[in-house]
């Protein structure tokens, strides 16, 4: 039989849609995170103040977080760039609603398992990188 076909070259969209090279094998799964994105609550305006800023995104990100009755810790977090807000909503699936020691034990190397993490730019992946780690910064000083 004769070899398989090569993969499909990647596509490549313009800066105003990503900014990074996308393989014809994530595009859905591109396009699915910043549909995501939409769904995320509006943060109050109140809490769009430059303490919640978070530091290393290229995007303008405002992060906060609420302690709940039952121990679980809610994030909340806002960005002004619709992919960006969709990893926002990734991260939020994954972190929020759980106890302090959840999140500090969650693994983050799904993000390799998914292919994502390859397919960021740099800045996206710094952005990304600092949204986690202040979440799991929050995670250990509610244990402290």
């Amino acid at each position: 039989p004769p070899p398989p076909p090569p993969p499909p070259p990647p596509l490549f969209f313009s800066k105003q849609t990503t900014a990074y090279e996308i393989p014809l094998r994530l595009v859905g799964s591109e396009m699915c995170i910043r549909d995501r994105g939409r769904n995320v609550p509006k943060m109050d305006e109140n809490l769009k103040i430059d303490q919640n800023k978070l530091k290393g995104c290229q995007s303008v990100v405002h992060f906060t977080n609420f302690f709940n009755d039952n121990g679980t810790i809610t994030f909340i977090a806002n960005s002004d760039a619709a992919i960006v807000q969709g990893l926002i909503a990734l991260m939020l699936k994954v972190f929020s609603e759980k106890k302090p020691q959840e999140i500090i034990d969650t693994d983050i190397n799904f993000l390799e398992k998914i292919g994502l993490d390859e397919h960021l730019s740099p800045t996206r992946k710094n952005g990304l990188s600092s949204l986690i780690t202040s979440i799991k910064s929050v995670a250990k000083s509610k244990l402290a």
